[in-house]
C-alpha cells in the first residue's frame, strides 16, 4: 500500500529529528515546489539542503546547485555570488558521481562559451551511461569541438554503461512510472 502524503512527512519528520542527512535533504528538496503540503521556499531549500550537504547527503550539492542557479539567473547583475556558489555546489556534487550535476555543469560552461569545459563534462557523464550527454557530444563533434575519438570512446563507454544497468527490475519501475517515483525517493 502506498502511505498517504501526510504519513511520509511525518516519517520524515522523525528521521529529520535524529539529523539522517537523507530525511533533510528530501525535506529541504520538497520545499522546492511545495511538495507533501510543504510551503514552497528558496530559503527553507538553502537551509535544509546546506544541513544535510554537511551531514553528507550527496545529492544535497545537487539540489543547492539548482536553488543558488534559480537565484543567479533571476539577478540582473552580470556578476553574482550566487553563481559561484551554484558552479561550487554542482561541482561538488558531480566529484561525488552525480551524473546530473556532470551533465548540468557542461551545459552551463557551453551557455558560457567554455565549449572545451563543456565538452569534458559531457564526456564524463556520456562515460556514465547518460543519453543527452551522448547526444551533446556527437553534437560538438559536428561543431569540430570533439574528435572522432572523443565520440567513439564516450560511444563505446556509454553503451557499456548502460548495458551494465540493464536489468527487469529497471524495466518494470520504467513500466510503472519511474520518473513519478524518482521525486519520492531522491
Amino acid at each position: 500500500a502506498i502511505a498517504k502524503e501526510s504519513e511520509i512527512l511525518a516519517m520524515v519528520a522523525e528521521r529529520v529529528a535524529v539529523l539522517d542527512p537523507v530525511a533533510v535533504c528530501f525535506l529541504g528538496y520538497h520545499h522546492v515546489r511545495g511538495g507533501y503540503g510543504l510551503v514552497k521556499d528558496p530559503k527553507k531549500v538553502i537551509e535544509l539542503c546546506q544541513k544535510a550537504a554537511d551531514m553528507g547527503a550527496k545529492n544535497a550539492h545537487y539540489i543547492l546547485g539548482d536553488a543558488y542557479r534559480k537565484k543567479w539567473e533571476k539577478s540582473s547583475t552580470e556578476v553574482c555570488s550566487d553563481r559561484d556558489l551554484s558552479f561550487q555546489h554542482y561541482e561538488k556534487a558531480a566529484m561525488e558521481g552525480h551524473i546530473f550535476a556532470r551533465f548540468t555543469l557542461g551545459l552551463l560552461e557551453y551557455k558560457e562559451g567554455h565549449r572545451d569545459l563543456a565538452l569534458q563534462h559531457f564526456l564524463i557523464s556520456a562515460k556514465m551511461g547518460h543519453k543527452q550527454s551522448m547526444d551533446n557530444v556527437k553534437i560538438l563533434l559536428t561543431g569540430s569541438i570533439a574528435t572522432e575519438a572523443d565520440c567513439a570512446e564516450a560511444l563505446q563507454e556509454y553503451e557499456a554503461a548502460v548495458e551494465d544497468m540493464t536489468s527487469t527490475s529497471r524495466e518494470e519501475a520504467k513500466q510503472m512510472g519511474a520518473d513519478n517515483i524518482r521525486s519520492f525517493i531522491i
